[in-house]
């Protein structure tokens, strides 16, 4: 079914890994964007 990975009990390769926490950085800088407020006057 899966050739590695933490399911098949072997462990991440690297370039997984990499891959894996760009994606969660990806996800908080998204959502610390969708934070931001536009102030209320611009000069």
């Amino acid at each position: 079914m899966s050739e590695g990975g933490a399911v098949g009990g072997t462990p991440l390769s690297p370039h997984r890994l990499e891959a894996f926490s760009d994606g969660v950085m990806a996800v908080i800088i998204t959502i610390m964007a969708l934070s931001l407020q536009v102030p209320s006057s611009a000069t």
